[in-house]
This record gives C-alpha cells, sequence and structure tokens, in this order.
C-alpha cells in the first residue's frame, strides 16, 4: 500500500509540474511572439516614416527650387517693378508644375500681394501682419521659411506657406515671394502605404503645430501639440524614435515612429494601430489557449486513469501515444512549418506546413540530412554548430533565438525564412526542432517601401533624390578620372496642351512614354530621372568631347519629337534641353543643374524648340 501511495504522490507531483511547465513554455512563446509583432510593428512604421522624410524633402525642395529661381529672375531684373503683369505668366508656369499648390504670390515691401498666379489676379490686399512677411522683412537670412497653417481669406480652406526674402539689388528688402500649399500636398505618400486599420501619418511643425494629418486631417490642422509627450520628451531625447502613442487624438492606441527632418524645422510621424498590428498575435493566442486546454486535459486525464489503473501499464501506454498523437495533430495542423532532426541532421519529424513550405511529402524525407534545404552559405555555420553541441554538449546562443536566413526548397529555388529553435530530449537523445515561417510577403513589401522612397512613382524612373546621388557620384569619380561629364535638363514643351485637350491620364501616358525613349536613348553607364512634373534630367558620363554631347542632344530631340499614340491619335510634342558640362560650368551637383536649368530656360524662351549648352 505504501508502494502505491508514494506512487500516486509521485504521479500528482508530475501531474502539477507538466501543467506548470506547459503553462509556462506557452506563456513565454506567447509573450515572445507578442514582442515580435510589436517589432514588426515597430520596423515597419520606422520603415515607412523614412520614406515620408524623404518624400517630404523632396516635396519642400522642389517647392523652394522654383521660389529660388523666381527670386534669382526678380534680382537679375532690379528695373521690373513687382507689380509688372509680366510676372503673372512666370508664377503661373511654376505654379503649374505642382498638383497641389493653389497660388505663388508675391508681396511688395510693404506686405501688399503685388502679382499672383491666380486667373484672377491677387493685388492689393494688405498681408503685412503676416508672420511669414514679418519673419523675411527683419531678418536678412535667405533660408526657405515655413509659416503655420492659416485659413485663407478667400477659400476659407487650410493654407500652408513656404516662402523667401525678395533682396534688392543694394542688399535691401525688396519683399517676398509665397508658394501657398495645400495642408494634403505633404501626405500625397499616403496613397502608396498600407498602413492597415487605422493607420495614420502626421506633418508637424518643430514648435508642435500640426500641418498635416491622415485621416481627420482637417479637424486638426494649426492646433498646437507642444505640451505632447513628442514635443516635450521624445524629440528632446532622441530626434528619430518609435514610442506608443496617446489615445487622446482620436481614441485610437498606436505605436508611432517620428523623425524629426534634417535642414528643414518639420516632424513626420507615422502611426499603425496596435490593435491591428497585434491582431495576429491575438489570432495565434486564441491558438495557444486552445493547445494549453488540450495539454492540461490530456495530462489530467492521464493522471487520473494513472491513479486508477496502476496495476494496467497497457492502458496507460494507450493513453500516452493517445496524447502524443494528439500533439502531432496539433502541430500538423500549425501554418508553420515544423521540422524536428537529431543530433546528426537527420530528419525525424516533418509536418504538412513544412511539405507545403519545402515542396516535398513526410513520406519521401524522414531520415534524410536536413542539409538538402540549407543554401550552401549557411552549410558550414550549420555544421559547426552541430559539431560543438555533440563535443560540448553545450547549445549554442542561436538556440530560442528568431533569427533570418534563406531556405532551399526540394526544387531547389530559395526563399527567405524566420526559424525559432528549441532542443528536447528524448530517450536520452537530443533533438532540435525548428518553427519556420515564409516571410517572402513581408520581405517584398519592405522591397517596395524603398523602392516608392528612390523612384518616381508614375514613370519608374529615379526620383531627383536618387538623382542628385548618382549625380554626386559621377561627379567624384569625373574628378578623380580628370574626365567629363554632362547634366541634361529637359522639359516637355506641349505637355500642358496635351493634358488640357486629352485628360490627365493622357498625360501620364505621355510621362510614361518619354521615360520608356529616354531609357532607350542612354547609356548603362547614363542616369535618366524624373525630377517632377514634366521635367527630366540625364546624366551623361565619360563624355570625350562636345561633339558626343551634340550628337546624343539630336538623337534624343529625333526621339522625344516622334509623335505619341494617345487615344488613337497622332500627338505630336517637342522638347526643350539645358546641357551643363563638367568641369566647364561647375564643380558640384546644384550648380550643375542650375546652369542645364537656365540654359533649358533660354531654349524656351527662344522658342527654339531644341538644346543650347551652357
Amino acid at each position: 500500500m505504501a508502494k502505491y501511495s508514494r506512487l500516486r504522490v509521485l504521479i500528482g507531483t508530475l501531474c502539477i509540474a507538466l501543467i506548470t511547465v506547459a503553462v509556462l513554455y506557452l506563456a513565454v512563446t506567447a509573450m515572445q511572439d507578442r514582442d515580435l509583432a510589436h517589432t514588426r510593428a515597430k520596423s515597419h512604421a520606422s520603415i515607412v516614416a523614412l520614406a515620408l522624410d524623404e518624400y517630404t524633402h523632396r516635396v519642400v525642395l522642389e517647392i523652394d527650387t522654383s521660389l529660388t529661381s523666381i527670386a534669382e529672375r526678380i534680382a537679375n531684373v532690379p528695373s521690373v517693378a513687382l507689380e509688372d503683369s509680366r510676372y503673372h505668366p512666370i508664377l503661373k508656369q511654376h505654379q503649374n508644375r505642382f498638383q497641389n499648390v493653389r497660388a505663388i504670390v508675391l508681396l511688395n515691401a510693404d506686405g501688399v500681394s503685388a502679382q499672383s498666379s491666380m486667373s484672377l489676379g491677387f493685388p492689393g490686399i494688405d498681408l503685412s501682419a503676416r508672420e511669414y512677411f514679418r519673419y523675411h522683412r527683419d531678418n536678412e537670412t535667405e533660408n526657405v521659411h515655413f509659416s503655420g497653417p492659416t485659413v485663407g481669406r478667400r477659400t476659407g480652406k487650410w493654407f500652408i506657406g513656404l516662402s523667401r526674402r525678395l533682396t534688392a539689388a543694394d542688399g535691401s528688402f525688396k519683399g517676398v515671394v509665397l508658394a501657398i500649399i495645400r495642408p494634403q500636398y505633404f501626405l500625397e505618400f499616403y496613397k502608396n502605404v498600407d498602413l492597415g486599420d487605422s493607420g495614420s501619418m502626421s506633418v508637424f511643425l518643430r514648435n508642435g503645430v500640426m500641418l498635416a494629418r491622415l485621416p481627420f486631417g482637417d479637424k486638426l490642422i494649426g492646433r498646437s501639440f507642444a505640451g505632447g509627450p513628442l514635443f516635450s520628451k521624445l524629440l528632446k531625447q532622441n530626434p528619430i524614435g518609435v514610442s506608443n502613442a496617446p489615445k487622446k487624438t482620436d481614441g485610437i492606441q498606436r505605436v508611432v515612429a517620428h523623425r524629426a527632418l534634417k535642414e528643414l524645422p518639420l516632424v513626420v510621424t507615422v502611426g499603425i494601430n496596435d490593435a491591428w498590428a497585434m491582431s495576429g498575435w491575438r489570432a495565434r493566442l486564441s491558438e495557444y489557449m486552445v493547445l494549453l486546454g488540450v495539454m492540461v486535459v490530456a495530462v489530467l486525464v492521464l493522471t487520473l486513469f494513472s491513479l486508477r489503473y496502476l496495476g494496467r501499464l497497457e492502458t496507460a501506454e494507450h493513453r500516452i501515444m493517445e496524447r502524443n498523437l494528439l500533439m502531432k495533430a496539433v502541430a500538423e495542423s500549425a501554418a508553420d512549418a515544423i521540422i524536428s532532426i537529431d543530433k546528426s541532421g537527420q530528419i525525424v519529424a516533418w509536418n504538412t506546413g513544412a511539405e507545403a513550405m519545402f515542396g516535398v511529402s513526410e513520406s519521401m524525407i524522414l531520415g534524410s540530412a536536413v542539409d538538402k534545404f540549407i543554401p550552401e552559405e549557411y552549410l558550414q555555420m550549420h555544421s559547426a554548430g552541430l559539431k560543438s553541441e555533440q563535443k560540448t554538449g553545450v547549445e549554442t546562443h542561436e538556440l530560442g533565438q528568431v533569427r533570418e536566413f534563406q531556405a532551399r526548397r526540394f526544387d531547389g529555388s530559395t526563399f527567405p525564412m524566420e526559424i525559432s529553435i528549441s532542443s528536447w530530449v528524448m530517450e536520452g537523445t537530443k533533438h532540435f526542432t525548428g518553427i519556420i515561417r515564409d516571410i517572402s510577403k513581408r520581405k517584398e513589401a519592405e522591397k517596395q517601401i524603398r523602392y516608392l522612397a528612390s523612384h518616381d512613382v508614375l514613370t519608374g524612373l529615379p526620383n531627383r533624390l536618387t538623382f542628385m546621388d548618382r549625380l554626386n557620384v559621377a561627379l567624384a569619380q569625373a574628378k578623380r578620372m580628370n574626365g567629363h561629364l554632362a547634366v541634361l535638363f529637359i522639359d516637355l514643351d506641349q505637355f500642358k496642351s496635351v493634358n488640357d485637350t486629352y485628360g490627365h491620364e493622357a498625360g501620364d501616358h505621355l510621362l510614361k512614354e518619354t521615360a520608356r525613349r529616354l531609357e532607350r536613348c542612354i547609356r548603362e553607364a547614363d542616369t535618366a530621372a524624373r525630377i517632377g512634373g514634366d521635367e527630366f534630367t540625364v546624366i551623361l558620363s565619360q563624355i570625350d568631347k562636345l561633339t558626343d554631347i551634340k550628337t546624343f542632344c539630336e538623337k534624343l530631340l529625333a526621339t522625344l519629337n516622334t509623335p505619341y499614340q494617345i487615344k488613337n491619335e497622332q500627338v505630336f510634342t517637342t522638347a526643350s534641353i539645358g546641357v551643363a558640362c563638367y568641369p566647364e560650368n561647375g564643380g558640384d551637383a546644384d550648380d550643375l543643374v542650375r546652369c542645364a536649368d537656365d540654359a533649358m530656360y533660354r531654349v524656351k524662351r527662344a522658342d527654339k524648340k531644341g538644346f543650347e549648352i551652357a
């Protein structure tokens, strides 16, 4: 009797221990899974915030480039008053480059509007009390200036002012050139990014005033968040970071990535709904609870039968077998691949998820070496880990960690995977189990986000940011090799007419076809880019002589002047090309682009419809 009493106590203790281990294991697994989901949300928000940072830089740079061009043009003709009507078409031309710039306005030294890009004019309105006017009047700095959101007197709608000081020839204050921008211009990028349910994007001034937000932008524009944790604490600690935002803005808890833009008084934020980010984890948590319930029930049932029928070992072994089958069924129902190997690397377990992921059935692969599913670049590391464990018995630091590697399917193709490895012992022999998840879709989404940050969405050409990076690289190479290069600034002459006549869809078709023609004309070492509107640029590297540039421009003009097929009609358009050469026209990227731009405008003013080399 004492023997059976001790066995009952032992069985009861084992029962409690098994349940405790199961609870702890599943709790730890669930917490790791939760931390992983939260980390993914932070990573995704940070990547999108970086892309929004670069997009905002590009938007401001494009508009400021136009303002700078206008200011320089005014400075070059001091005898022409700001009220002169000849400025209207110039302002209109610059406004037409930007879909969400409502108007470009000139203010004289008294703060009165002198000229505007708007069709009905914008004269005689006293704007001297506006913050942006007072800033430029009282400061001699030539930097671009942001003004907080303001409600327009005529439209009653919000706008943001981007302005530059106009300086007379004697250095005195001549006035202000102002671009009136719709706030949502900064968030056009939102259309190309999936932030899930209730995701958000915001742009703030450094003083905490909100410039734009999606969604619910109109309700919050102009509101100051300076007292919130972002501006009172987080930005002071680190200009780039990720945090959990309070619910007070719209009642939704979010993971928010913030970035303070370099060289601009702006802060961008990207928020991902915490509930949306954790939805997958909550679904898996339910599975964990079901699994825990199954395990607890199995242990209790096993204990009950063991206590009642200690003498019936065969029945007890049968129950253990049932429990193992149940656990295997749970593993088989998992979408992830679950693979177990022994200490020599031979496969001993292969679930249906592994069959689907690697393209081979369990019956064909059991007993085979797992090496055939590991790409060659990882084989040495895998073999070294197994040998080290066999020799020392000490588990490697890789166990229990979530790692990303490449895996090889049965047909030889590879894919990115996420793997977590654990070890266990059966009958005195150590085994290893890996839970593997195919992360191809996630990697593709990250790749797409990086692509959108460096390329023009419509044409697929490099955008202004990428163009400037490549131009700086080409310049460095030319300086090192004492070589030459050329920068071409290309403007489509009749693009606006095509847009007005055939619609924006036809205009988009024209831009995309122009991009394809540019790509066919350039060499592999050259770069073609779209920098905004109907303006393109080309970098010609390794130029030997001036005639090479002329020959290329003639070839390019012939290609671009070939009729386009739009809506079953042939549409004729021409191009104006300005060319700047290194080292003849400048030694840095900005000088060359500005010089090529000026040459292009000289072609347009002369109505040459050709090219000019500066």
